[in-house]
């Protein structure tokens, strides 16, 4: 399998710079958009794409013009008529549902390194970079990840692997990095080593391996009399002594961030052969009409090899006109998409119809078997098909466990093998046989038919309703969020007596335990591999009633975070009509929850003023309002049941509050006399004791030592007694059987309950006794949202009343002004 990954900005300044400057008929510039789709072209004909994905730069300050004002500062200022095809480029990818990617401080390059990162472990994949500079070289890995660039021109290409690298430079691809901090990099006004060039760079760092050893031994004092210091010269000793710091902050620049947070999934990134219709409009007003005509090529040889398939491989297919598939109503069909065209198997035989209204009208009568029904629903744009077995969904009910539900890894799991060539309806029928029979075995038919089944229409209709913001708002927003976050910064350089960046994990650090002296107390805080104290937020949470410095950074951290992952993100994200469409993740979870991504409008904050003021941005269609329905303490409520504590079930009948309650009985006093931070500790407490939280865990969130909480949690299955018998019997039958289950018959697998490792062993038990709960509260959610579903379509009010969000035990709908009350009667 082939992911390609492309380097957008570099591949469009090549092709600015080595074509024509070609124009639309209406003036604009388009000769760098021209080369930039030859390329895309060739390189899907060339490499044949599983996954395709592109990264762009933003037009805004990174974290190294930060760190580094004069970061590029010595490129010429970018022609106005290169700045007007970027976006034309973005217009193609989203014609060509080719996904892209850009993100507020960092570059294009740091983007592909994370997503390197992320997909690098996948077996039987190979990622290639497409770019038009050798920025990336420090991520080829041997031949799975490579670099594909231009020699010269656009069509003189040459691929890097680590072989081609070593030719190059004799330096493996980890060093080029250590190279470039000697060398430095005039393209990017890295200044390096002065004094010391390329040649000199490359055999520094062929002999000592990297920068950190080369310092390490010339900074020995043993190093006169070491054998390795006749190599070298006094002159270039005396420039690496001088400007170890500049090295140093060189290799830091050099370096490409890979761990942007970017919330994507391999399955995401799929290719599909490009539609040509949807890029008609596009190609006509640019005048790409040869391009057009290489698409026709590609969708022919595509379908002459599917028919080859075929015959190859199943001599009993027959091959029917359009109108015979109305012969075929109530019969299971399995379905997919190819080439924008609909590919139907039913009773052996085989129809390939257009993507369009009436196809769509046909299918309509068949009980459809197919992958992934939410991306085919929405590509057809239609939620009325009768969707009986969908072979992702079925493989994450038989196993949640699993990180990768795409068509390939379904088949090598079950039949230990990779996919063979033949038809993808033969595979989706393959594959649909064996799952039946274990839904069957696990007893896991009400979950799969009653439950994810039915949801998957609702969820895609969720995804193409989406919901409105007013960008403005946002706008606006992000100004006083920017005053605040600079306010904050004064602060900060106020208090610490030196400027810093705040976001430099290394200079926080270094200003925090070093300058300012700040001690741990009685904390134990953990050091990273550069032997640093840690300054991640639960680090500086232990600490941050030791100076007034803490909290402020800890503001300062949360601010940003609103800033760059919902402000300016969100107005990027909507689309013509002001709405931002998220992508409900059915798979996502091991517990039978939905996640949410792209954005994830699950986790948008509720708590304090500014999580208040970035609600106000999500607003009602005019004529509309938001009504909100959630469950309350549904989990508390699930475990009261489960265990049949009869306190806490008097509790609930009584509609006392649960965690006073809770905190009464664990410091042994009257409810009256709680105080608000006793309540709030038994409220940790008493979802943290329904996942298996310890004292360790309990003492750093309730802020209180470790003996405290230890108390409190044997007080806590002293008074509450049933919750931990129902544990520990849970547990026990979890240890007989391999699994747990909710009510509803939901499975999940725990095989390291009976593990060795005690991490391993642990990390189990606590997912036995957190799963029956958890996970029968997504099911009653998700059984609310069916019923619901079908009331509104029997009473045809579905576009009056839709459901726009689901975040965990609340949803959230769009409702006519005029059916506010029977909304809140019908649906409570």
């Amino acid at each position: 399998m082939n992911l390609i990954i492309v380097d957008s900005h570099a591949l469009i300044h090549r092709c600015y710079h080595a074509l024509p400057n070609l124009t639309t008929p209406k003036g604009e510039p388009i000769g760098a958009v021209y080369g930039t789709v030859r390329i895309i072209f060739k390189v899907i004909k060339e490499l044949k794409p599983d996954y395709l994905v592109a990264c762009f730069d933003l037009a805004e300050p990174t974290f190294r013009h930060i760190n580094y004002k004069e970061y590029k500062a010595t490129r010429p200022k970018t022609d106005d008529s290169l700045i007007s095809q970027f976006d034309k480029v973005k217009q193609f990818f989203d014609a060509a549902k080719i996904k892209h990617f850009e993100m507020p401080g960092f570059e294009a390059d740091d983007l592909i390194g994370t997503l390197v990162k992320k997909f690098s472990s996948e077996k039987n994949l190979k990622i290639i970079i497409l770019t038009g500079d050798l920025d990336t070289l420090q991520l080829v890995d041997d031949d799975k990840i490579v670099i594909y660039t231009m020699k010269k021109g656009i069509q003189d290409t040459i691929i890097y692997n680590e072989n081609q690298i070593k030719e190059r430079y004799g330096l493996l691809p980890s060093q080029i990095v250590d190279f470039k901090a000697l060398k430095g990099d005039p393209s990017d006004n890295i200044i390096g080593v002065k004094g010391i060039g390329e040649k000199t760079a490359i055999e520094l760092i062929k002999e000592f391996g990297s920068l950190e050893n080369l310092y390490q031994t010339i900074e020995n004092e043993n190093f006169v009399n070491n054998s390795k210091s006749k190599l070298i010269k006094p002159k270039t000793l005396q420039c690496l002594i001088e400007q170890k710091e500049q090295a140093f902050f060189s290799k830091y620049l050099a370096t490409l961030d890979c761990n942007v947070s970017i919330e994507v999934k391999l399955d995401d990134l799929r290719f599909k052969n490009i539609n040509k219709n949807d890029l008609i409009p596009l190609f006509k007003e640019w005048k790409f009409e040869s391009l057009l005509n290489q698409l026709d090529d590609s969708t022919n040889n595509s379908k002459q090899q599917l028919i080859n398939n075929y015959s190859q491989n199943n001599k009993s297919i027959n091959w029917e006109t359009q109108e015979k598939i109305n012969n075929f109503s109530n019969k299971e069909a399995i379905i997919s998409i190819r080439d924008n065209q609909i590919e139907i198997l039913v009773d052996n035989h085989f129809f390939q119809l257009p993507q369009n209204e009436q196809s769509i009208s046909q299918i309509k009568n068949l009980f459809l078997v197919g992958y992934d029904f939410k991306n085919l629903i929405k590509e057809l744009k239609t939620t009325d098909l009768s969707l009986k077995h969908d072979i992702k969904i079925a493989q994450w009910v038989l196993n949640s466990e699993l990180k990768d539900y795409s068509l390939s890894r379904i088949w090598q799991i079950i039949f230990k093998t990779s996919l063979p060539n033949i038809s993808s309806l033969e595979i989706i029928q393959k594959i649909k046989d064996h799952q039946i029979k274990k839904i069957n075995e696990l007893s896991l038919q009400k979950v799969f038919s009653e439950i994810e089944m039915p949801l998957i229409n609702i969820l895609a209709k969720m995804e193409m309703n989406g919901i409105k913001i007013d960008p403005n708002y946002f706008y606006d927003l992000t100004k006083k969020i920017n005053q605040e976050i600079k306010n904050l910064e004064e602060e900060i350089f106020s208090i610490s007596n030196v400027k810093f960046n705040i976001n430099s994990p290394k200079q926080l650090s270094d200003v925090l335990f070093n300058q300012l002296n700040i001690k741990n107390g009685n904390k134990r805080l953990i050091k990273t591999s550069t032997g640093l104290f840690s300054t991640r937020e639960n680090e500086l949470i232990k600490i941050k009633n030791t100076h007034p410095i803490i909290p402020l950074i800890l503001q300062y951290r949360e601010l940003m975070k609103l800033k760059t992952t919902y402000l300016e993100p969100l107005p990027r994200l909507m689309d013509k009509n002001s709405r931002i469409h998220t992508t409900y993740n059915q798979t996502g979870t091991s517990t039978g929850r939905l996640s949410s991504e792209n954005p994830n409008l699950q986790n948008i904050p509720a708590k304090g003023d500014w999580a208040k003021k970035i609600r106000g941005g999500f607003v009602a269609e005019n004529g509309y309002q938001f009504i909100s329905f959630d469950y309350s303490q549904i989990e508390l409520r699930i475990a009261a049941f489960l265990s049949q504590d009869q306190k806490m079930i008097k509790a609930f009948l009584n509609n006392e509050d649960i965690h006073s309650l809770t905190a009464a009985e664990i410091n042994n006093t009257n409810i009256d006399k709680i105080t608000p931070e006793m309540r709030r500790q038994a409220k940790t407490l008493n979802f943290g004791v329904l996942y298996g939280m310890g004292a360790k865990s309990f003492s750093e969130t309730a802020q209180i030592s470790k003996d405290e909480a230890k108390k409190f949690i044997d007080e806590y299955y002293h008074d509450f007694y049933s919750i931990k018998d129902w544990q520990e019997k849970t547990i026990s039958e979890a240890k007989q059987t391999g699994y747990v289950k909710t009510l509803t018959g939901r499975l999940r697998w725990v095989w390291d309950l009976m593990s060795g490792n005690q991490k391993y062993r642990s990390l189990a038990e606590r997912e036995a006794i957190n799963f029956p709960i958890q996970g029968l509260a997504a099911d009653i959610i998700k059984i609310a949202m069916i019923k619901i579903d079908n009331f509104l379509q029997k009473e045809k009010k579905e576009n009056d009343i839709r459901l726009i969000l689901q975040i965990h035990d609340e949803l959230i709908f769009e409702v006519k002004n005029d059916l506010i009350d029977w909304t809140q009667k019908n649906l409570t």
